[in-house]
C-alpha cells in the first residue's frame, strides 16, 4: 500500500537484499514508471535508527528488482544494514498525473459512492491486474462487514473528486 508521511515523503518501496560487494541495494520500488529516479536524486531511507536521506549514484532494473547504488554506501557491510528498510521518495518531485488518471495513494481513503447516492465504503486497497486496476472497497460500519471488487474503468468510474475524497461509480449489473 501507498501511503504519504506528514513530512510530504511518499512510501515507495523497500530494500530486499544485496547484490555484489560493492554496497549495491536491491529494492522493489512500487511504482510504474522507475524513470522517476535518476541519478544523483535524494531517496529517503528508514531503518529502526530512523529517517535518512541519500543521493542515489545508479539504479538498475531486473526483471521486477531494481539495484540501487547510493552515496556513502560502498561496501557489502554498509549496505546490509538498510536490508529491509522503507524507501520514500519526495512526492512534490513526482510528475503531474495525466488527465483522468491518478496516484494510488491519492485514491486510498477515498469514500465511493454508487450514482444513486448510496455509500458503498473506502477505498482500502488497489489491485494491478494487468488489464486494469481493481479498487477494494470496504465498508466497516457495515453488518456484517462488506467488501466490493471495484473495476477502474471508465464504464464503471463516473468521476472522482481527489480535492474531496470521494467517487461516484455506476455498478455493473451483481456487483452491488
Amino acid at each position: 500500500m501507498t501511503s504519504i508521511k506528514d513530512d510530504g515523503l511518499l512510501f515507495i518501496g523497500k530494500t530486499v537484499g544485496l547484490h555484489g560487494n560493492k554496497g549495491i541495494v536491491k529494492a522493489i520500488l512500487y511504482v510504474d514508471d522507475a524513470d522517476i529516479f535518476q541519478p544523483d536524486e535524494a531517496i529517503w531511507i528508514e531503518t529502526a535508527a530512523g529517517l535518512e536521506s541519500y543521493t542515489i549514484v545508479s539504479i538498475q532494473s531486473y526483471k521486477n528488482i531494481f539495484r540501487l547504488g547510493l552515496e556513502g554506501i560502498n561496501n557489502r557491510e554498509q549496505a546490509q544494514v538498510i536490508v529491509g528498510a522503507k524507501l520514500y521518495f519526495e512526492k512534490e518531485k513526482l510528475p503531474e498525473a495525466e488527465e483522468g488518471a491518478y496516484y494510488w495513494f491519492d485514491l486510498l481513503g477515498t469514500t465511493v459512492y454508487t450514482n444513486a447516492g448510496r455509500l458503498l465504503g473506502k477505498i482500502e486497497e488497489i489491485i494491478e491486474t494487468g488489464s486494469n486496476d481493481v479498487y477494494v472497497v470496504r465498508n466497516r460500519n457495515q453488518k456484517p462487514f462488506k467488501e466490493i471488487l471495484i473495476p477502474a474503468i471508465a464504464a464503471v468510474v463516473i468521476s472522482v473528486d481527489i480535492d474531496k475524497k470521494t467517487m461516484e461509480v455506476d455498478l455493473p449489473e451483481g456487483l452491488e
